[in-house]
């Protein structure tokens, strides 16, 4: 990968993170704040434009001088983890928009605005499973050609205490070679523990086998869950059921 093509990738990668911002730089999402927030959060909530543009200067000028530098040999590993995630971000908001627009469907006053939000939610639905199509050949450890589906167990509890770490590794390998790649792993707090206790997440490392990793601080027992790319909104079934239906 040449200078000028990291160069290129970066300020891609960076670009893409500045979409995300763009709710926090919106006056509307920030009417939507106002009308939600506490009056103590107020001030707070004044300062949110600022520490997200500052964000955005800091980040390219860290873009800008890693694509002058010399070192280019890890690049290509953080620009395609990267790459994957931002994707995936997208495909999150586009599910968390289907769920909303679904249920202004169901509060619609009237027969024909609920027809006008129902068509938007299948337009929806379908640009998310175009997404999720896109993504699935991009996961690691995906293979190729994978074998008919077999039973995958994506919800457990620590089995041996002081080897979660490969039963987490175990899981994840047979939900890959079922052929159902993982979105993000969910552990709770003693696992988080114990994993690091066996070597996870060190010099700054938060991914299992590059998957995301999630905390539920609400769980109280060693427990993962893998999160799959099956993994689709109910509003997406209730849509596609209600069109079987007629």
């Amino acid at each position: 990968m040449t200078s000028d093509d990291v160069q290129a990738a970066l300020g891609d990668t960076v670009d893409a993170l500045l979409v995300l911002d763009e709710p926090l730089l919106s006056p509307r999402y920030h009417g939507i704040l106002a009308r939600r927030a506490t009056a103590g959060m107020q001030q707070d909530l004044a300062r949110l434009r600022g520490l997200v543009l500052q964000a955005n200067r800091v980040a390219r000028a860290g873009a800008r001088k890693w694509a002058r530098a010399s070192a280019h040999v890890v690049v290509h590993d953080f620009l395609d983890w990267g790459e994957r995630t931002l994707l995936d971000s997208f495909l999150s908001l586009a599910e968390t928009e289907m769920r909303v627009l679904a249920s202004a469907a169901r509060a619609a006053p009237t027969r024909e605005i609920r027809a006008d939000f129902d068509q938007t939610v299948l337009l929806h639905r379908e640009a998310a499973r175009t997404l999720r199509d896109a993504l699935a050949p991009l996961d690691p450890g995906r293979a190729l050609a994978p074998p008919p589906r077999m039973p995958v167990r994506p919800v457990q509890e620590e089995a041996v205490p002081g080897d979660l770490r490969g039963q987490i590794e175990a899981a994840m390998r047979g939900s890959l070679a079922a052929g159902r790649p993982i979105r993000q792993v969910a552990l709770s707090p003693t696992a988080l523990r114990h994993l690091r206790d066996q070597g996870c997440f060190q010099d700054g490392e938060t991914t299992l086998l590059q998957v995301p990793v999630v905390v539920d601080f609400g769980w109280d027992v060693s427990a993962f869950a893998l999160q799959t790319r099956d993994c689709v909104p109910l509003e997406e079934i209730v849509q596609e059921r209600r069109e079987r239906a007629g």
